[in-house]
């Protein structure tokens, strides 16, 4: 791969939006990040639905973008909250550009409530579902 190959992949990740690119060969392996400033990269901090509870623990964003309770390509009605979940189920997702990242429960829990409005902007790390035991 060469020098002009990265600049044209990193003029289209700007024009398009993407967030993280990945590309690996027998000689090559590159992987691309854009920088929290680019452009396309939501504003963060807005008010939640609602606050976390002193005794509740959050499922969190990995990364940045629009927080979605269910994929955009389907059309079921997500679950209703509260509800049990299991280790490593989607619970979520967060959108950033075309790229769009699971938001996976970290351990077996009740899944009590969301914590941002479906379409919210959302920082790394934010947290987005409210959970206990």
């Amino acid at each position: 791969m060469k020098s002009e190959d990265i600049a044209r992949i990193i003029d289209l990740m700007e024009r398009h939006g993407i967030a993280e690119f990945e590309y690996e060969s027998d000689a090559t392996h590159l992987k691309l990040n854009r920088d929290a400033e680019a452009t396309n990269v939501p504003q963060v901090g807005e008010a939640s639905l609602t606050a976390l509870q002193p005794d509740q623990t959050a499922i969190s964003s990995p990364g940045v973008g629009w927080f979605l309770i269910s994929h955009p390509a389907t059309t079921l009605v997500p679950p209703a909250l509260p509800r049990r979940v299991e280790k490593n189920e989607i619970v979520g997702y967060v959108r950033t550009g075309a790229l769009l990242r699971p938001v996976l429960a970290d351990r077996d829990c009740q899944l009590l409530h969301a914590l941002q409005a479906d379409g919210a902007p959302v920082g790394y790390g934010e947290a987005l579902f409210a959970i206990a035991p």
